[in-house]
């Protein structure tokens, strides 16, 4: 039985595919229990350096949760829009990376048969600033992937290519305020 995509997660995939990149049926790999980074755990804002981020725009906003030792929560862009990725760590052939599963919106989860997942390199900088880059599409056509032997396959073969990751995202880390009621 086929399952009906409601229009609102629709839009939200939409918006995760323009926001965080390559949109994958089936992960890259399975959770490997490899340990969490500590060094990336909190509130971060879009730096002004992002090339996400134009002139007069309000940066947006990540928060990123221990969920267990070997899993993140995300939610990302924070707010009413944003939506909620389990990540975790997971190293194919010689590159580590993070493997993202979209879990829900704010509005509604999403069904396990809806959830999409996409990869995801990152470092932190001496400064202390964040750099995610995601899977290039030009390499790795989400279209033509369907299955993780497909995706694990096509990435092996680009493993040594410096343009594997792509779209460059900066983040700062931001103190979290407590509103007064």
């Amino acid at each position: 039985m086929k399952t009906r995509v409601p229009p609102s997660m629709v839009l939200a995939l939409l918006f995760l595919a323009a926001a965080i990149g390559c949109v994958y049926k089936a992960p890259l790999a399975e959770k490997q229990n490899l340990p969490i980074d500590p060094a990336v755990l909190g509130a971060w804002e879009e730096s002004s350096v992002s090339n996400t981020v134009s002139a007069g725009s309000v940066p947006e906003q990540m928060l990123i949760l221990k969920f267990t030792d070997t899993e993140y929560l995300i939610h990302y862009p924070t707010g009413s829009k944003g939506l909620y990725y389990r990540g975790y760590p997971i190293k194919v052939g010689g590159i580590s990376c993070v493997q993202l599963q979209v879990v829900g919106s704010a509005q509604e989860p999403t069904q396990e048969a809806e959830r999409l997942f996409t990869v995801v390199a990152y470092s932190v900088a001496t400064n202390g600033e964040l750099e995610v880059r995601t899977l290039n599409t030009k390499i790795l056509d989400e279209k033509r992937l369907e299955t993780t032997e497909e995706l694990k396959k096509a990435f092996l073969a680009h493993e040594k290519d410096p343009d594997l990751f792509a779209n460059p995202g900066v983040f700062k880390k931001v103190a979290v305020s407590e509103k007064k009621p």
